[in-house]
Parts: C-alpha cells; sequence; structure tokens
C-alpha cells in the first residue's frame, strides 16, 4: 500500500478526520498511480504516526481521504542515528541520504570540511537542502518508514 507523509500530528488527524494532500503528492496518486475513490493509502503524521485512509475524492489539484483507522506499527530503529559527511562532489551525497534514509538514519549533518572541492554560497546550499530533502522523503515514503529523516543545514567543524 503507498505511503504518504503528511503536514499533520495525530493529534490534528484525529481531531479532523478528513485528510487534505495536496503538492506532488497528489501528481504520484492522481497520475503515476492511477488511484480512484475508494482505494487505500497510508498517511504518516508529523510526528511517526501512520493511519489507513481511503480516497474521497480525487482531482488534479486535490485529493481528499478518510482515515479509517491506526495502524501502530513503529518501523523506526530504537536508537537514532546521525550521519555527518562531508561535502563530496557530484550527486555522492544524494546517495549517501537516499541509502542512509533507507538503513533508518535520523538526520543527515552535511559538513564544510577545509579539504572539500565543494564550495557552496547560501542560494546554492538552500536549494541543494531543499533537494536532499526531497530525497530523504522519497526514500522514506519507499522504504515504509515512520518519520522523514531531517536535513540540517551545512555545517563547518567551528
Amino acid at each position: 500500500m503507498q505511503r504518504y507523509f503528511i503536514e499533520l500530528t495525530k493529534q490534528q488527524m484525529e481531531e479532523a478526520p478528513a485528510i487534505s494532500i495536496t503538492g506532488e503528492d497528489v501528481h504520484h496518486i492522481v497520475n503515476v498511480m492511477r488511484m480512484n475513490e475508494g482505494d487505500e493509502i497510508i498517511c504518516c503524521s508529523q510526528d511517526g504516526f501512520e493511519a489507513k485512509c481511503e480516497l474521497q475524492s480525487v482531482s488534479k489539484e486535490k485529493v481528499s481521504c478518510l482515515m479509517i483507522e491506526w495502524t501502530n506499527e513503529n518501523r523506526e530503529l530504537p536508537i537514532k542515528v546521525y550521519i555527518a559527511s562531508g561535502l563530496p562532489k557530484g550527486d555522492k551525497l544524494e546517495w549517501i541520504i537516499q541509502k542512509g534514509t533507507e538503513l533508518g538514519a535520523h538526520a543527515f549533518i552535511p559538513l564544510q570540511a577545509a579539504r572539500s572541492v565543494v564550495k557552496l554560497d547560501d542560494k546554492k546550499a538552500k536549494k541543494k537542502r531543499e533537494r536532499w530533502t526531497k530525497i530523504a522523503k522519497e526514500a522514506a515514503e519507499q522504504s515504509y518508514r515512520n518519520e522523514v529523516p531531517q536535513v540540517l543545514y551545512i555545517h563547518s567543524f567551528q
């Protein structure tokens, strides 16, 4: 069953059992998976809980679904693993984030080291971080995680 991360907490989901999904996930549900009303998905809350939901209405802009039940399954590691990595050349950090997420990492800390070949200014760093966060989200959905790992801002040893 497909899973999607939504911007609500468990308490907010219980108060309003009708959930609206917008953004890139709508494109995935409508065009890629070709889901219709009555199909079921898993919605994961911001605080790590997952619920089985049934699609109520499907359009190109928004998907509405109704929460059926909480699954009460925790797929996260019992300890929190942080991965700190220097900035490698090319798309190697994307690969590290993808595979680390699939293996259960809690957060990623990109490091600007003294001997790092890659030098990012603030504008490029912001775009890269957005891309890394998207990669972590997609890898978390694919590997049935309850939480999306955090990708922190670029740090230095200082």
